[in-house]
């Protein structure tokens, strides 16, 4: 599972400006519930009746505004939506209340649960496929985080321990088809939005304390000595050594990220620190990784929007990184 633009977005600034308060929680929050998308699509994967399809990490655009789906999974006669929480607190359910450490959340899990699968029945039958989606939240955590105490709760949610035995209880489904499962995400897919920019941004951040240089992945310094060896950019306080042209990759495409806005040229990384060492490996790694928006004396290049390792999978450097 590939992560949200959003969730790069603030781990490229978490390791290049000291985030704290609202953005330090915003992106704890991120990455808690993308770890518990990742292992309950790892779950699923083990158990998943034949025939049956699984979608993860959805967005749709409504005229009311926009709907994210963790998880639907398409049989030939249902269709059902997960909403997965990774909730590390303790949480507790009774008389139609959630709280956390005694305190009352505004928030309501299973109300925000059915109207999402409103939303998304809506959805459907703009689509010519008129059916009750059937909504469950999945508590993922192995720890038992969530007490719940209320029998209006019942049947709306899985424990991860409840998880197997639900899947395999729907390879006994008998009843007739309605549809071709892969007829209907491709039909789900194309309606799904591509989110180009993050939409949430970090507030009250210095932008002229923003690091801008290579990062080390490594150890995550900034200590990196671009010009002694001729292959290799060096980390000074970890020693890692990292193929130039990876390196210059990798960072091109987390400023990319970062500087959305702004054209992608030479200067996205030239502007921000002494590049006498990596001058022409920069001029390179555009040349053949990025495609040519506009030519002339201040070329740009297309913005890919993604980190390197899901813009260009499975890259093999001619000089390898020496840890």
């Amino acid at each position: 599972m590939k992560k949200s633009i959003e969730l790069a977005y603030f781990e490229i600034m978490s390791q290049r400006y000291e985030l704290t308060g609202e953005n330090q929680r915003h992106l704890e929050k991120m990455q808690s519930g993308y770890q518990g998308e990742v292992q309950f699509e790892k779950i699923v994967s083990e158990v998943l009746p034949n025939k049956m399809l699984l979608l993860t990490d959805l967005a749709f655009e409504m005229r009311y505004g926009e709907t994210q789906i963790d998880a639907l999974l398409i049989s030939n006669n249902a269709i059902r939506m997960f909403e997965v929480k990774n909730l590390l607190s303790q949480y507790q359910y009774h008389d139609g209340v959630w709280t956390t450490n005694g305190w009352k959340l505004s928030r309501d899990y299973f109300t925000q649960m059915k109207r999402a699968g409103e939303i998304l029945e809506a959805l459907l039958d703009e689509m010519g496929i008129r059916t009750e989606v059937e909504t469950k939240l999945v508590f993922i955590q192995e720890e038992d985080t969530v007490q719940i105490s209320d029998s209006r709760a019942e049947g709306l949610y899985l424990k991860r321990w409840q998880i197997n035995k639900y899947f395999k209880e729907l390879e006994k489904e008998t009843y007739g088809a309605k549809w071709r499962p892969e007829e209907v995400a491709v039909k789900l897919m194309k309606r799904a939005s591509r989110r180009k920019f993050p939409k949430v941004r970090p507030v009250d951040v210095d932008k002229t304390q923003i690091y801008r240089g290579i990062v080390c992945c490594g150890c995550g310094g900034h200590k990196i000595d671009v010009g002694t060896e001729r292959y290799h950019v060096v980390c000074r306080s970890c020693g890692y050594r990292e193929s130039k042209e990876k390196a210059v990759l990798r960072t091109l495409c987390d400023l990319a990220i970062l500087d959305y806005d702004q054209p992608l040229t030479r200067r996205t990384l030239n502007y921000y620190q002494d590049t006498k060492g990596i001058h022409n490996t920069i001029r390179h790694v555009l040349k053949k990784y990025f495609k040519v928006h506009s030519r002339g004396r201040t070329a740009d290049y297309i913005n890919p929007m993604k980190r390197m390792e899901d813009a260009f999978d499975d890259l093999k450097f001619r000089f390898r990184d020496i840890p």
